[in-house]
């Protein structure tokens, strides 16, 4: 067994026996990059060009306030603010002339049914046919920017065929709509990926494009992006490893399993980077170990809601106090306190 920079972040965590182990990996890389974006590379030029046109999300800029260094936080945030200004401008000088978008009024809409006369009906016609005109583009922006990912709420019978099905199944469609998002396009943008966010992306000439550029302007944040990038890096190496190694194998077999968000996406990545046979294996190992995990956190969540009836005060609190941080970190990702 050999060990790189690749694969000993994932052997220290595995051998730690936390709740979840890629969730310990998160907030590490998460923490490395807080630390990165306040030290030198404040000063550096290609690093400041980045964050002039992302900046950071709402969380992260609240970590970084949490860093207690206001002058490197005040540094990157000016320089970003100069550049949304900037684009402010061009969007502010868009607004004069163009159309408001136009909703048809139900009320409205009853009365020209209700009217028989000629005049009257030719007129709704025309209106109908510009209000159409007016929102087509809206309509077609619509369809091009999002994806609708419909489930079915029937799970009787559900017998997943692949790796693909069961991901579908664990992964939140918003975890899944954020993780399409930040997918690299080296085509377009071979420094950062972020190809969603490009701004002026066409002419804006309705009060809804006006709001979505506005919204790509605050979306975006560099520090996610970065823990993006390496916590795919991590997930192919896990899966290596998985395929590989038999101690990692052993050492995973006896883990509390992954969190479900997380178990969603390493079934995704086993898409990629592992034969059918070994998918249907891993899924089958995964899977087991989540239903124990999850079911051995709820009984301690439950005797931890049992412990506050008198009756319960005096008998001991078993492995139940941090119940709740573990069953919310095991269905939603490590969220409360370190989640362990």
């Amino acid at each position: 067994m050999q060990y790189h920079l690749d694969t000993i972040p994932v052997w220290e965590v595995m051998e730690e026996q936390t709740e979840c182990p890629l969730c310990a990996l998160l907030a590490k890389t998460e923490q490395r990059q807080i630390a990165h974006s306040l030290g030198g590379s404040v000063m550096e030029p290609a690093e400041r060009i980045r964050v002039n046109e992302y900046g950071f999300c709402q969380r992260h800029h609240g970590q970084l306030f949490l860093q207690k260094n206001r002058l490197g936080h005040a540094l990157l945030t000016d320089s970003h603010t100069k550049e949304l200004c900037r684009k402010l401008d061009k969007l502010a000088a868009s607004v004069s002339g163009f159309a408001a978008d136009t909703v048809p009024d139900s009320a409205s809409g009853s009365a020209s049914d209700s009217s028989s006369d000629s005049t009257s009906g030719t007129a709704s016609s025309t209106a109908s046919g510009s209000s159409t005109g007016s929102s087509s583009d809206v309509a077609s922006a619509s369809a091009t920017d999002f994806e609708l990912k419909v489930v079915s709420d029937s799970a009787s019978g559900f017998t997943p065929d692949s790796a693909s099905d069961l991901a579908s199944r664990l992964m939140p469609i918003s975890a899944s709509d954020s993780l399409s998002a930040l997918a690299p396009d080296s085509a377009s943008d071979p420094v950062s990926g972020w190809a969603r966010f490009r701004f002026g992306r066409g002419k804006v000439n309705t009060i809804e494009k006006l709001a979505q550029e506005l919204d790509y302007l605050c979306e975006p944040c560099l520090i996610c992006k970065s823990v993006e990038v390496h916590m795919r890096r991590y997930f192919y190496t896990f899966l290596q490893l998985w395929k590989k190694e038999r101690k990692f194998k052993r050492v995973w077999s006896s883990s509390k399993g992954v969190c479900i968000p997380h178990a969603a996406e390493l079934l995704r990545h086993a898409q990629k980077h592992l034969p059918p046979a070994s998918q249907k294996e891993f899924a089958a190992e995964l899977m087991a170990l989540l239903k124990s995990a999850l079911a051995e956190d709820e009984k301690d969540l439950w005797w931890f809601t049992q412990k506050f009836d008198y009756q319960n005060q005096d008998k001991p609190w078993g492995n139940s106090k941090n119940a709740l941080e573990r069953v919310v970190g095991r269905l939603r990702g490590r969220c409360l306190g370190n989640g362990e």
